[in-house]
């Protein structure tokens, strides 16, 4: 009985992670020397629809929550109006569009779902 706890309890993990972490399993592309996955796979993960902008190199991701810009071949990104700086340019060598999976790790994902955090204590608690 104590095996089967252990091991409902190891696959729950399992499946917890893998349902946090839906990146792991999009397809991975080393380009330019850094992993690269296909922005419609990502996209298609969290329920984004892709838009060319007219005349220009950008790409605009939309859902409920989130407005996401971003242009081809720069390190310029804006989400929700904000500007940000990826570390690694949208490449688009085959005519299929790709986003650093560092970017999506430490830029993209941790503004769109931020960590939660635990253990704060309110305003009033805080030592001076």
């Amino acid at each position: 009985m104590r095996l089967a706890v252990v091991l409902f309890a190891g696959l729950m993990s399992l499946l917890t992670a893998s349902a946090q972490n839906p990146l792991s399993k999009l397809e991975r592309f080393p380009l330019c020397g850094s992993d690269y996955v296909r922005l419609a796979g990502w996209a298609k993960t969290f329920k984004s629809q892709i838009h060319s902008m007219r005349q220009s190199e950008k790409m605009q991701l939309t859902n409920s929550w989130a407005r996401r810009v971003l242009t081809l071949d720069s390190h310029r990104a804006e989400i929700n109006g904000a500007t940000v700086l990826l570390s690694s340019p949208m490449l688009a060598p085959d005519g299929i569009i790709y986003i650093a999976v560092v970017d999506l790790q430490t830029v993209l994902q941790p503004v769109l779902f931020p960590p939660q955090q635990t253990g704060l204590r309110s305003s009033d608690e805080r030592e001076p």
